[in-house]
């Protein structure tokens, strides 16, 4: 029981990085749009991320 919970909480942090490292990319490859154009971008990443996994 305590090995699969250290698996899952591994899991969890690396999913974590993994989304951040996702989200930096992003908004380096939009930097230089507008703010809503950041903002849209950022959502439809974050949804197709959260229907992906």
């Amino acid at each position: 029981m305590a090995a699969e919970k250290s698996e899952v909480k591994g899991a969890v942090r690396t999913d974590f990085i993994l989304s951040a490292e996702i989200i930096v990319i992003t908004l380096g490859t939009v930097a230089t749009a507008s703010f809503i154009t950041q903002v849209g971008v950022l959502v439809a990443i974050s949804m197709l991320m959260t229907v992906g996994v």
